[in-house]
């Protein structure tokens, strides 16, 4: 398993909405459209605040990886760097568990 290293958060804040209107994961840049369930992130952290959505299906990849890395959350724009790093170790596990998960949020519509 790699180590996850963050930086801490002053505030964390994360809600499940139903979408009303059109927005954009900051994940894997697919839309989330109205109805659609999705998670509406707010951090402060030394470098300002970050206001950030993630769509139900990375929030799932999401929240594996981070139960595999002893619950560090990553931001949702911050997840595919954290995947990236994980995969570069080059630790056996890790690429062909992670490496797949993140050639799927890649390749999202």
């Amino acid at each position: 398993m790699c180590i996850i290293e963050l930086d801490p958060c002053a505030i964390w804040k994360e809600t499940e909405r139903t979408a009303r209107k059109l927005h954009r994961c900051s994940t894997c840049g697919t839309s989330i459209g109205p109805g659609q369930r999705y998670t509406d992130h707010f951090s402060l952290q030394e470098t300002g605040p970050c206001s950030e959505k993630m769509c139900g299906r990375c929030r799932a990849d999401r929240d594996e990886f981070v139960y595999a890395h002893d619950g560090m959350i990553p931001t949702p724009s911050y997840f595919l760097i954290i995947l990236e790093e994980c995969i570069a170790e080059g630790d056996e596990e890790s690429e062909h568990r992670w490496k797949p998960m993140l050639d799927a949020i890649r390749n999202r519509p």
